[in-house]
């Protein structure tokens, strides 16, 4: 018998039966469960059979029409579950593209043949001395100097974090504005227990801070930033080296999230890091493709 594929709004979807199925699946993420979701977007969902397999759509609506977009601190938005056979991933397909007029969408299956492939690098966690046999030899270098000049706090004040974080990079993510912030520091309290927040010292001052969302046994690295003190003292890869120590033989993943700036990409090569790709899908009907190439080009960065 083949399963039924449903799109349910909102409010039909049974948030129990959603987090059960997230927690039982090895593709399920801890953006996917629902309180993750509810912070940062409204969301319908597609379901196959009594939650078998779903996949999360965040639902926004953009010049008065409904839009699919990807949520800021969500990176992906994963089909979860069994991954059906190609008839049923058609029937997903067609049913998400006759839904949406305009779609800006990250997700682990390709949704249309101009989906582009991104990158996304993760590094698993073995026991430490393993682990900084894989670091590349200049990242050796510079920890084991930050070594001698530099402690690390793990506390809970993200707002320093934040600080810093605008301070070094919010010329650069103009589309994260004052709610984003303020949604994300609020997550972190009310489920202090999914994310680790680092303070990086040198002489009793904060030169670099990290933030990172943990569950299904990866570690999210959300956002993280080094003072101009800290660029010096390369206190951002202590930071990430103290996490990986923290972290070590508990079969655990640090998931980088991956970056399209390729000096990014190769920092976090440096630790060993392996790529995991994406897909980001990029759809409009062709009456609204002006309106995406506005969307794409210019209101995405402001």
């Amino acid at each position: 018998m083949t399963n039924k594929i449903e799109y349910l709004s909102h409010d039909k979807i049974n948030l129990v039966k959603w987090d059960d199925l997230i927690n039982t699946s090895k593709n399920g993420r801890v953006f996917n469960y629902s309180w993750y979701l509810n912070q940062f977007c409204t969301w319908d969902a597609i379901i196959i059979g009594d939650y078998k397999t779903a996949i999360p759509l965040p639902v926004s609506r953009k010049w008065g029409i409904k839009a699919l977009l990807q949520p800021n601190f969500i990176q992906q938005c994963n089909l979860i579950g069994k991954i059906p056979g190609t008839k049923d991933l058609e029937q997903i397909k067609m049913l998400i593209l006759s839904k949406f007029s305009f779609i800006q969408f990250n997700t682990n299956f390709n949704l249309t043949s101009s989906a582009k492939e991104r990158d996304n690098l993760v590094l698993e966690i073995s026991d430490a001395d393993r682990l900084e046999k894989n670091f590349n030899k200049s990242l050796r270098k510079n920890i084991k100097k930050a070594k001698n000049s530099h402690s690390i706090n793990f506390d809970m004040d993200i707002a320093k974090t934040i600080t810093l974080y605008k301070s070094a990079h919010g010329h650069k993510v103009k589309h994260l504005k004052k709610e984003d912030y303020n949604l994300i520091e609020n997550l972190t309290y009310d489920n202090s227990s999914n994310f680790v927040n680092v303070h990086v010292m040198n002489n009793q001052k904060i030169t670099a801070s990290l933030l990172f969302a943990i569950g299904k046994e990866r570690i999210h690295y959300i956002l993280g930033a080094p003072s101009k003190e800290g660029r010096d003292l390369n206190s951002l890869s202590y930071g990430l080296y103290a996490v990986l120590t923290k972290f070590a033989n508990k079969s655990m993943i640090l998931d980088f999230e991956g970056s399209s700036i390729e000096s990014v990409k190769a920092f976090y090569l440096s630790f060993g890091a392996r790529n995991e790709p994406f897909y980001e899908i990029a759809y409009s009907r062709p009456i609204f493709r002006p309106l995406a190439f506005l969307y794409n080009k210019v209101l995405r960065s402001i």
